[in-house]
């Protein structure tokens, strides 16, 4: 009796390698008999490499460092191109600073102003020294006198003091208007007059009574 030869059942895939960016894949396609199960066939299937799939990132340039585009792809795989060109500086006056006599000033200078680097640094300019103006207040006869030396900057000081001149009493009075004080004998003498008053119109009021 003759054999009755193999039935082919579903086809079965097997051994799969999965292709990668660089690395083709592949496959097989078996078949096995449904009656014995035994391999009827086997064909190895290649499957292309992907390829990369690259995604870009970009970096700005600066100043002084060039600009350009990052590719990576998901295997890690990376390179750089699209390469531009460093912007250069862009140049601002840092005005000068005048010195006073409380602070030092600047001389001009420049910076960046996008990255703020200086580019021309500025030099320190020594105080000038303060600037008085003399104001003299006169002695007065109860007051001193001196002269104030003020500067615009609101700094100061006192010297030249001069004492106070004292009273100048011409028929009791001074020229400021304060009036010259008796002394003690005068003080006596005018209460002794006025006792002798008093004393002259009591005796006066007792003969006008007799």
């Amino acid at each position: 009796m003759a054999a009755l030869g193999h039935t082919n059942g579903d086809t079965v895939v097997e051994n799969v390698v999965d292709a990668t960016c660089t690395e083709d894949g592949s496959y097989d396609n078996v078949i096995y008999c449904s009656v014995c199960n035994a391999e009827v066939s086997r064909d190895t299937i290649t499957v292309d490499a992907l390829g990369h799939n690259y995604e870009a990132t970009v970096t700005a340039p600066t100043c002084t460092e060039a600009g350009y585009t990052t590719y990576t792809c998901d295997c890690g795989d990376a390179y750089r191109d699209d390469e531009v060109e460093a912007l250069g500086h862009t140049e601002e006056v840092i005005p000068a600073v005048d010195p006073t006599c409380t602070a030092v000033g600047h001389t001009e200078g420049t910076k960046c102003s996008v990255c703020d680097e200086v580019l021309v640094p500025q030099t320190e300019i020594p105080m000038i020294a303060h600037s008085y103006e003399a104001l003299v207040t006169a002695p007065t006869c109860t007051e001193e006198g001196n002269t104030t030396f003020t500067c615009v900057c609101g700094d100061y000081y006192i010297k030249d003091i001069v004492p106070a001149l004292g009273h100048n009493f011409v028929d009791g009075e001074c020229a400021c208007g304060e009036l010259e004080e008796p002394n003690v004998f005068i003080r006596i003498w005018n209460i002794i007059v006025r006792i002798f008053v008093l004393i002259i119109e009591i005796i006066k009021g007792l003969f006008v009574k007799i």
